[in-house]
């Protein structure tokens, strides 16, 4: 059927309950934010301080798109990421927050200077955050994060 995704299921099996990510730079306060609301992913991106964002869009994912970005979350093993990633003892870098919820699973995680994946305050595009980053931005087709 058309609109089938490569798995079989339905389009609407592949859709999140929740998806939230936001990335902020400590110290600039440069901001990204992705969230899936009303039949979108919404973009936007600016700095904490100012009233109305730098830039904005907004993107529908279709099904073999979400498919391939849930794929990806469970080999990274997103799932098993621990609630709280926070490195208090490094000044400035990233905070970071993630709510996702997909076929009865639920995640709530973020943290600041600290990523899954990764020994000190910074991440590589081999860690598990940089290998979701990058899924989040092929989902998207969003190049930036506030990193």
């Amino acid at each position: 059927m058309a609109d089938e995704d490569k798995s079989g299921s339905s389009p609407r099996a592949c859709i999140p309950d929740r998806f939230y990510f936001h990335t902020e730079a400590i110290n600039s306060g440069e901001y990204s934010e992705l969230v899936y609301s009303r039949g979108a992913l919404r973009f936007r991106a600016g700095v904490v301080f100012r009233q109305t964002p730098d830039r904005q869009f907004q993107c529908t994912a279709d099904a073999g798109a979400w498919s391939r970005f849930w794929q990806r979350v469970d080999q990274i093993g997103v799932w098993n990421w621990k609630p709280d990633y926070t490195n208090s003892l490094v000044q400035g870098g990233l905070k970071w927050n993630l709510e996702i919820g997909y076929a009865g699973r639920a995640l709530k995680t973020g943290g600041q200077r600290s990523y899954p994946g990764s020994n000190g305050p910074g991440y590589t595009a081999e860690s598990e955050f940089g290998q979701f980053l990058a899924a989040v931005q092929a989902l998207a087709g969003v190049s930036e994060f506030s990193w």
